[in-house]
């Protein structure tokens, strides 16, 4: 009895102990600033301040993708976020979700063949994920939706 009870804490010991370094790995992955560098400015942002609509429009026309601190959900799930505890500054600070395919299933945006829509997130302050959108699409197209995909207006 007393080994089977030994050879379970050496087992969970080990398992606890992956997970932390787990944790530890991934947080060395993203460098975490409390304010992220405008690289056009030199100016200092919030996440707020980053993800407006002005400054990821201006940004996409001028770069022709996003800004590097949006990650995609697959990226910030793997790293430990949870859309319904809306933890994402928690988990990764300075990080909003952009850059997943949006598939235009519904075909309220322009379609024509091999053009791909792209979505971020916008005026982002930390906390739940708010209904506001960008689109953009391969060919650099932009639209935003203020009520979560149910309206669309065109951004060029």
């Amino acid at each position: 009895m007393k080994k089977i009870f030994f050879l379970n804490f050496i087992i969970i010991s080990i398992i606890i102990n992956i997970f932390l370094n787990f944790n530890l790995n991934i947080n060395s992955i993203f460098k975490f600033k409390k304010t992220i560098k405008n690289s056009e400015d030199n100016k200092h942002l919030t996440i707020g301040e980053a993800t407006s609509k002005k400054y990821v429009i201006n940004y996409i026309k001028k770069y022709k993708k996003l800004p590097t601190f949006y990650i995609t959900k697959k990226k910030a799930l793997y790293a430990g976020w949870n859309a319904k505890k809306g933890d994402l500054c928690k988990i990764l600070p300075n990080k909003a979700i952009g850059g997943d395919r949006f598939y235009n299933h519904y075909k309220l945006l322009p379609n024509i063949k091999n053009r791909k829509w792209y979505e971020a997130d916008i005026n982002y302050n930390c906390g739940k994920r708010g209904s506001e959108r960008l689109l953009y699409s391969s060919d650099g197209i932009i639209f935003i939706t203020n009520d979560h995909y149910h309206s669309f207006n065109r951004y060029n």
